[in-house]
């Protein structure tokens, strides 16, 4: 960064940090998500009274546990980069995140989790890194989970998705450890950041 933009770059971030800018975001997210909801509402409710009633509570908990499991490995992640949050913070910091996703323009949730991050010490640099292998996480396991379901569902279900039975394990190579670790410094020399440090 040239000299010139770094005092652009602190009033950028210190428009971020206020606190009135910080509930605009908070209410236009929550009203996005509800406007979300609402345009898709005829869809969600024809959808629900098709599903049997079971079925309908088992989706809904299976969504829980995937917003909960998605936390915990995005925590620990943080923790394992240097960063651990107690329960509270770390709920706080990945719920607005999540909320975030509401907002056009895609990166506003790891823009919050940066922000809000910070205010617990968590460098934002680090924030970033976890969000990325958080999604990767989720991306792998999805696809492996997929995988799965897809071969126990029968050769007639598979409607050309079969290459995710092929394509998973190779996937699952990722979350090894030591690949993993490698694949962080290659994105954060990129980032030209060093590893696991600074704001």
């Amino acid at each position: 960064m040239t000299t010139a933009a770094r005092p652009s770059a602190r009033r950028a971030l210190a428009v971020l940090r206020s606190p009135v800018v910080r509930w605009v975001f908070l209410v236009a997210a929550v009203a996005l998500a509800v406007v979300a909801v609402a345009a898709s509402w005829d869809e969600l409710a024809v959808a629900a009274r098709r599903m049997p009633g079971a079925h309908l509570a088992g989706a809904g908990a299976a969504g829980l546990v995937y917003v909960w499991c998605t936390f915990l490995s995005w925590r620990a992640l943080l923790a394992d980069l240097g960063s651990p949050l107690p329960l509270r913070p770390a709920v706080a910091v990945f719920g607005v995140s999540q909320i975030g996703k509401y907002v056009p323009g895609g990166v506003w949730n790891v823009v919050a989790a940066a922000e809000i991050g910070a205010d617990h010490k968590v460098p934002r640099a680090r924030s970033l890194a976890a969000m990325a292998l958080a999604v990767l996480l989720g991306v792998v396991s999805g696809t492996v989970t997929a995988a799965v379901c897809l071969s126990v569902a029968g050769a007639g279900d598979l409607h050309g998705w079969g290459w995710l039975a092929w394509v998973a394990p190779l996937l699952l190579v990722l979350l090894v450890p030591a690949v993993l670790g490698r694949l962080v410094g290659v994105g954060l020399r990129l980032l030209r950041r060093p590893r696991w440090s600074g704001r």
